[in-house]
């Protein structure tokens, strides 16, 4: 993911993120392998997974929510990880 910093017409400061779908694949395919490999850690400290900036706006849009709002409350991230729709990104496939 790569981003960059412009300003709206009133003079505010915009984060823009930008991702491509080669990007998003290849996290997708990460995350297979890690699945595969059982890669997923110990108890103490398990690799759940992955949340691409795809996934973010596509929860933030259909839930109302903001960017900024999804980054400050780990409550969002771990709706998106437990959604059967996002399954394709969890490397451990137990709930959050």
């Amino acid at each position: 993911m790569a981003g960059r910093i412009e300003y709206d017409e009133w003079g505010r400061m915009v984060i823009v993120h930008e991702t491509s779908v080669e990007a998003e694949k290849a996290v997708i395919e990460h995350c297979k392998t890690m699945q595969n490999e059982r890669a997923f850690g110990s108890s103490e400290m398990r690799y759940l997974g992955e949340v691409t900036p795809f996934m973010l706006q596509q929860y933030c849009d259909k839930n109302g929510v903001k960017w900024d709002e999804a980054m400050r409350n780990p409550e969002h991230f771990r709706r998106i990880l437990n959604d059967p729709e996002n399954s394709y990104a969890r490397v451990w496939k137990g709930r959050v």
